[in-house]
């Protein structure tokens, strides 16, 4: 096994305060240790122990410890001084080479073990001396040891805690680096030594050594970074991060699979407690897009469900789909909208709610119902951190009905012949059937609001019959002629914003 040159030097250190030592900033990995002997070739990467400092050319992938009473006054490369016995220094050496090898040898036995993840930390906070604590990329905690508070249970890894960690430059900078970083104690009240974990190139768990018991050392990072493998490989052994869940699985079928057997669902939803006569509905949740999406995520999922024990919460596509059962849940639509708002606002999200109904047939249709207030309502309103499928419902017919053709194809033809006059003889036919319109169709109303005599507003609701061909008595026409004026309000907003 080969050592950190900085950890071998640090070891000494303890042992013996009067060591002084150089690295030149530089980091060796060396194998054991070697008495160097005047004259000797060198082998590369090694440690060497010698009385006097006469030290061949070695290229600088040597460190060297020299143990001569007095200090020589010219050294160079990365060495250390101790004035102590050449073969006492040697042996103590050679004892840290072997702790730190039955270290490793103790490491891969419990590799082979199951369930033995927190053992494993245990043998690393022995070694290292302050506490051990492993973080899923959602900020799950896997395990921990030694703490003395509970920093990462659910008390502390609550929302406020995840944003704020989420939107911190440092930690940002650092979430995808492969080798040791020291984190300052900003947000984790412990400055703590962290590595990330991979698999499959995707950044998965953070091993963190944090500083409690003893101050924090350079070469503490090397240590950590010697437990990452076996960890990795104890997380692959145990099936990785993601842990079934039969629940998820369901509702990501509900909403994927078009060719799904609706009652075998049904049934499945049953004997997990999400009864058929339950009233449920859907939230629909967007993601910042200068945010990890997944670790994002993974994350929210996970807060919702534990804040809402009937809540089912899973990554879908590029969203977030949550779907509530109220009856268990024992709170109304508007209770728990009220309660999610600042869950939403301060996660920097935008959310669709859908309606509430009874039952799991229509489960797939309360998606779509969230998707479209999501998708409509930040069109409309996109100053508007959530939206609900009743205030999106009607903007969503606009659009649709334009989807083929254009406003001008699909409206009221009476209403083209309407604004085709005011273009051209500058009357105002279109203001005036709009304001009798909203007057409920009442002609004394309406002449009122345009400030205008009735039997003059009279005489012009003739003129506007006979250039629409219509009597405006038929309800279906009525209800045309208000979808029709939506239509080319729309059509004028358009232009008008490109």
């Amino acid at each position: 096994m080969k050592l950190e040159s900085a950890l071998v030097f640090e070891e000494l250190k303890e042992q013996f305060p009067e060591a002084e030592f150089h690295t030149n900033g530089r980091s060796l990995l060396l194998g054991r240790p070697l008495l160097y002997s005047p004259g000797r070739k060198t082998e590369p990467e090694r440690l060497y122990v010698a009385e006097g400092p006469e030290q061949p050319a070695s290229g600088g992938r040597n460190a060297w410890i020299y143990t001569q009473r007095e200090k020589p006054a010219e050294l160079s490369g990365v060495y250390l001084w101790l004035p102590q016995d050449l073969a006492q220094v040697f042996n103590q050496v050679q004892k840290i080479y072997d702790r730190y090898e039955a270290w490793e040898q103790q490491m891969q036995q419990l590799e082979s073990r199951p369930g033995s993840l927190r053992t494993l930390l245990l043998e690393g906070q022995k070694m290292l001396g302050n506490p051990l604590a492993l973080l899923s990329a959602d900020f799950t905690l896997r395990a921990q040891t030694g703490m003395k508070q509970n920093l990462f249970e659910r008390k502390a890894s609550s929302i406020d805690f995840f944003n704020s960690l989420r939107q911190d430059e440092f930690y940002a900078r650092n979430n995808q680096e492969r080798q040791p970083y020291l984190l300052p104690a900003s947000i984790i009240p412990y400055r703590s030594w962290n590595i990330n974990l991979f698999q499959e190139e995707e950044m998965v768990c953070r091993l963190l050594l944090l500083e409690q018991d003893r101050s924090l050392r350079k070469c503490d990072g090397f240590l950590l970074q010697q437990m990452a493998p076996h960890i990795s490989r104890m997380l692959e052994a145990e099936g990785g991060l993601a842990q079934p869940n039969h629940l998820h699985n369901i509702f990501h079928r509900i909403l994927s699979d078009r060719t799904a057997d609706y009652m075998e669902m049904s049934s499945q939803l049953e004997e997990l407690g999400w009864a058929a006569e339950d009233i449920y509905f859907c939230v629909v949740l967007k993601i910042s897009a200068d945010m990890d999406q997944k670790t994002s995520a993974n994350f929210l999922c996970g807060y919702l469900e534990q804040t809402y024990r009937f809540c089912c919460s899973l990554p879908f596509r590029d969203r977030i789909a949550a779907f509530f059962d109220i009856s268990k849940i024992g709170k109304s639509l508007r209770e728990i909208s009220k309660e999610l708002k600042y869950f939403i606002r301060e996660s920097f999200l935008k959310a669709g709610y859908s309606r509430c109904m009874k039952g799991h047939n229509n489960l797939h249709r309360q998606y779509l119902q969230a998707r479209i207030a999501l998708e409509t309502g930040s069109r409309e309103k996109p100053y508007l951190w959530i939206h609900h499928f009743n205030g999106a419902a009607f903007p969503y017919l606009l659009e649709q009905a334009q989807r083929r053709l254009p406003s001008d194809m699909v409206c009221h033809e009476g209403l083209l012949a309407l604004r085709q006059h005011d273009q051209q003889y500058g009357t105002e036919y279109l203001r005036t059937l709009w304001t009798y319109m909203e007057a409920q169709y009442n002609a004394a109303q309406a002449a009122q609001r345009l400030f205008i005599h009735r039997s003059t507003f009279l005489k012009r609701l003739e003129r506007i019959k006979k250039l629409m061909n219509s009597s405006l008595d038929d309800m279906d026409e009525r209800i045309y002629l208000a979808f029709s004026f939506r239509l080319l309000d729309a059509q004028n907003k358009s232009k008008h914003m490109g």
